[in-house]
């Protein structure tokens, strides 16, 4: 027996005005659950059901998550390129200056040179731990699917049967013939 869809919903939002009750807890709710293969299997869920490892574990979108990959790495090459100019700008300084006046500065600018950089490595934490996404797609739990799968069927039933009952050739139609008239049942003798 075959599924009728592949257990992969994706997570979607509606507006404020379109939320229902969640199917699970009846919460009003704006997230819907929409089957990946384009079946009409959609349902209401809160997002506090999506964290729930026992409901649906999350997958990160392979194109969101090389997105997000390439564009960490281009922070940490822009990092490395800022710092190497800062050296050669610093280096420069140095030749210019005289040593008196060089080590003055020094002290200054790497006080100045410390600070900055902190709080960029902070900040860059901060952005690491804030651009993790929320994961839009999702497996649901076995039991979960299956409730899912058997609605889904129940549903597809009752249209099937709606169908069947809207027929007019469904049931037989009632006899038109006249009866016979009870003279001509009975025999002459």
């Amino acid at each position: 027996m075959s599924l009728p869809f592949k257990n992969l919903y994706h997570s979607r939002k509606v507006a404020e005005t379109a939320s229902r009750a969640c199917s699970i807890c009846y919460k009003p709710t704006a997230t819907v659950l929409v089957a990946s293969d384009g079946v009409s299997d959609f349902f209401y869920v809160c997002d506090s059901h999506l964290k729930d490892k026992g409901f649906a574990t999350g997958q990160l979108d392979p194109v969101e998550e090389a997105a997000r990959r390439k564009k960490l790495a281009l922070a940490k090459e822009m990092e490395l390129v800022e710092q190497k100019w800062k050296e050669r700008e610093k280096a420069k300084k140095d030749s210019k200056e005289d040593s008196k006046d060089s080590k003055d500065k020094d002290t200054k600018s790497k006080d100045k040179d410390t600070k900055p950089k902190d709080k960029k490595k902070k900040e860059e934490s901060n952005e690491t731990t804030d651009e993790a996404p929320e994961p839009r797609i999702f497996v649901l739990n076995k039991d979960i699917y299956n409730i899912r799968v058997s609605a889904w069927r129940d549903k597809q039933r009752s249209k099937r049967t709606a169908e069947l009952l809207a027929k007019p050739s469904l049931f037989p139609k009632v006899p038109t013939h006249s009866p016979e008239p009870e003279s001509s049942k009975q025999s002459p003798s």
